[in-house]
């Protein structure tokens, strides 16, 4: 049609050139392909094609560290690294299994990896530890472990454990020398047997029943038989989960009931009740759980700080129900004199030199932490800081129970720090013997047990108050010493120990 433009002859034929010239270039390329083609060898087999692989699943095995890992979908890391880490758990698990606080456990793993060329991130709980590690400075794979752990305290070995930790840190041992000394660590025997233990356990009663409880004779004697009769229940506790859930209450049902039978009948005289009630279940009190959860919550460990005192409060209600479970069935035994006797009744004293006291003190700490582990090599600190903290009966004459519990407190962590820098070694063993034998756990049982008993609330308050006031002073005096000497220069910043 008319609106198309023209072509000349000259355009149609030069158009027709370059057509052909196309067509021989596509015959050149074809044939140099043929040629290509004939020249290289045949392969009878197919050609494999190689694809990405997808990252094979982690899937760690329980090794000697004895924890549960977490199965996650992530690249299998070097042996180099997998080793390290492999390392950084088991102290983790280890430091958690034998009592080091929170705090101490989540910068010290973080300390030690940072040296070792690995970012880390730890978070741990009571019974419950969550890792991540990845290579520091590089944006690599994050790896991520869970353990869960039993604890059971032991003086002697986290000391050690601890100790492992800062020769790591800082060069003098390599990670595989690391882990056979942790590998030795963990497998040892228990320092002290049965027996040792149950001999232990009875001292521990009968000493504190004295020290502490102002006792006679009589009180001592059967007080004594009372830490024989729990040792056995402790003992029989650690081959059976099932009764080791019920201990607390059965003891305390069981010292409850003979306490109240043998004030009844007065066989062997009057005797003070409370005294043999406490001191007989002196082992049993969550004394333990108090102290350490006092400082996580003050180190601002708000969930582990928590758990570990609700755990605690658990064991002092149970046992002050085990207290009038166990009043409610001694008076059932008939009375052999007249109650009106039995209330007017005159509790002899045993007199004994206050010189003694400077043989009592030494045995308290030596079964105390015996029964905890610790070796003879800690001894002299464990029964210089349970001097100092003995020290309150006698000041609170002078300052009041508060102030005399921070004084005594604070005299206790500076013990163990001043222990921690000479021998470089960790200062708890003796932080927790000093602090047990303060005893605040025991005057909250009085209280729930009194409510319980006679309906007296208001002196259950009572005593339930003075239980957190005395935490919280022990935290108080401890906290004030670190922040004028820190345990370890090498190993801990004034933030974290």
């Amino acid at each position: 049609h008319g609106n198309l433009p023209e072509v000349s002859a000259e355009e149609l034929r030069q158009a027709e050139d370059e057509e052909e010239e196309e067509e021989e270039d596509e015959s050149v390329n074809h044939e140099t392909v043929a040629l290509t083609a004939s020249s290289m060898p045949r392969v009878s087999a197919p050609i494999r094609i190689d694809r990405p692989q997808v990252p094979t699943p982690l899937v760690l095995p329980k090794t000697l560290f004895n924890s549960s890992r977490s199965c996650v979908s992530i690249p299998i890391p070097s042996d180099e690294l997998s080793q390290t880490m492999d390392f950084l758990l088991g102290l983790c698990n280890a430091l958690q299994k034998y009592g080091m606080p929170t705090h101490r456990i989540e910068h010290q793993i973080v300390w030690a990896a940072d040296h070792l060329g690995i970012d880390a991130s730890v978070l741990v709980f009571p019974t419950y530890i969550s890792a991540m590690f990845k290579l520091k400075g590089s944006h690599s794979q994050v790896y991520s472990y869970n353990l869960n752990i039993e604890s059971n305290f032991d003086c002697d070995r986290v000391e050690l454990v601890d100790a492992l930790v800062v020769k790591v840190a800082e060069g003098e041992l390599s990670v595989d020398q690391g882990i056979i000394e942790l590998r030795t660590i963990l497998e040892r025997k228990p320092r002290y047997s049965s027996s040792a233990r149950l001999i232990f356990l009875t001292l521990v009663s009968g000493l504190i029943s004295h020290l502490f409880f102002s006792a006679g004779l009589v009180e001592i004697v059967v007080s004594l038989g009372f830490g024989y009769l729990v040792g056995l229940f402790v003992i029989l506790a650690e081959h059976s989960t099932a009764f080791t859930r019920v201990l607390e209450v059965f003891i305390s049902i069981v010292v409850s009931a003979i306490t109240t039978i043998l004030d009844k009948t007065q066989w062997l005289g009057p005797i003070n009740t409370n005294c043999l009630m406490m001191s007989g279940v002196i082992w049993c009190l969550p004394g333990l759980q108090i102290n350490t959860a006092t400082l996580d919550l003050a180190t601002h460990m708000m969930v582990s700080g928590t758990s570990r005192l609700v755990f605690a409060f658990l064991i002092i209600f149970e046992m002050g129900f085990g207290f009038a479970i166990g009043s409610k069935v001694g008076m059932f035994w008939p009375s052999t004199v007249d109650s009106s006797m039995t209330a007017t009744a005159t509790i002899p004293s045993w007199p004994i030199s206050k010189w003694f006291v400077l043989l009592e003190i030494p045995l308290v700490a030596i079964s105390l932490g015996a029964l905890l582990g610790a070796s003879p090599r800690q001894w002299p600190a464990l029964i210089v800081a349970t001097i100092f903290a003995s020290l309150i009966s006698f000041m609170k004459g002078f300052f009041g129970t508060e102030i005399s519990i921070i004084l005594a407190q604070a005299a206790v962590i500076l013990t163990a720090n001043v222990y921690s820098r000479v021998y470089k070694r960790s200062g708890l063993p003796a932080t927790i013997v000093g602090s047990l034998t303060l005893i605040p756990s025991s005057m909250a049982v009085r209280g729930v047990s009194t409510a319980l008993i006679y309906g007296d609330f208001v002196s259950a308050i009572q005593f339930t108050f003075g239980m957190i006031l005395t935490a919280v002073s022990m935290c108080l005096g401890t906290f004030l010493v670190i922040t004028v000497m820190t345990p370890q220069t090498s190993s801990f910043d004034p933030h974290n120990s």
